[in-house]
């Protein structure tokens, strides 16, 4: 996960709060949100990225629901 990663998830959960937020991770869709140059260059992939990266260090678990 890069600097920009970082940038465009928190901006993106600024912009529109947690549930949007979630519901916009689970679709790996964007809403209407500004993005500069270096953030449309990661738009590719940038969910399973930030994803990854959130699991790993614990803020996100991996197993499923009962």
């Amino acid at each position: 996960m890069t600097e920009n990663h970082l940038r465009l998830m928190l901006k993106i959960v600024r912009a529109v709060g947690d549930d949007v937020f979630v519901t916009h991770s689970e679709a790996d869709s964007f809403p209407k949100v500004k993005m500069v140059a270096a953030e449309l260059a990661i738009k590719e992939g940038f969910w399973a990225v930030c994803l990854e990266a959130c699991a790993k260090v614990g803020l996100l678990s991996t197993q499923k629901a009962a």
